[in-house]
């Protein structure tokens, strides 16, 4: 059954998104290749059909890797590559998907984000780029805060707030963007969950906007 879903009800939900290449799909696997930008809503679409595929049973999992590269880059030399961000996954508690570097969770529980949350921020956080409402070095300010806090060698404490909100308020100059930053990153109290993702949605919005 679960070859079925890989070999066959995988190309049906490609359909949707016509530049990802299916390599491989099979088995219990599947290596797709296509623009950077589809391929973690289409991961996220996977996810949600293979939930429903299994009747959500809390002990099948998915875990997921996803690795970005220059268009040029031969298959061959990145392919070992996505089983490195796949292996991230699977190491960090499985049912999970590795991108930029950064595992996070499928699904919202008490501990994470989930990672459709990341990616919806991503977006929403390049519109603000596109609209000039925010600009790239704030977030690049961000990227700063996360790798000093929650980084690997990161302290991991509050520390980071009081620069935080000197960031906001220097840069962010329209209110309302000013208060939804305030309120997701400080004043809620899944402030700090968000701080700790941080890198997806920020690296994210920061490679949609180049040009």
């Amino acid at each position: 059954m679960i070859d079925i879903f890989f070999s066959g009800y995988i190309h049906k939900i490609c359909e949707k998104f016509p530049d990802i290449y299916i390599t491989y799909s099979g088995g219990d696997d599947l290596f797709l290749v296509g623009p950077w930008s589809d391929i973690p809503h289409l991961a996220k679409r996977i996810y949600e059909d293979f939930r429903e595929y299994t009747c959500k049973n809390p002990d099948i999992t998915l875990s997921a890797g996803i690795f970005i590269c220059d268009p040029k880059f031969p298959i061959k030399r990145f392919a070992p590559l996505v089983s490195e961000e796949l292996n991230n996954s699977k190491s960090k508690g499985r049912d999970r998907i590795t991108i930029f570097g950064e595992s996070a969770s499928w699904h919202h529980d008490n501990n994470e984000i989930s990672f459709a949350e990341l990616i919806e921020f991503g977006s929403e956080l390049y519109g603000y780029l596109n609209q000039r409402k925010i600009a790239r070095g704030f977030l690049h300010e961000l990227l700063q805060i996360y790798s000093i806090y929650f980084g690997e060698d990161g302290r991991e404490k509050k520390l980071y707030i009081p620069y935080l909100i000197y960031q906001i308020t220097r840069n962010i100059k329209e209110v309302e963007v000013r208060n939804k930053l305030y309120e997701k990153l400080i004043t809620s109290c899944q402030g700090i969950k968000w701080m700790k993702k941080i890198k997806i949605p920020v690296t994210y919005a920061l490679l949609k906007s180049r040009r």
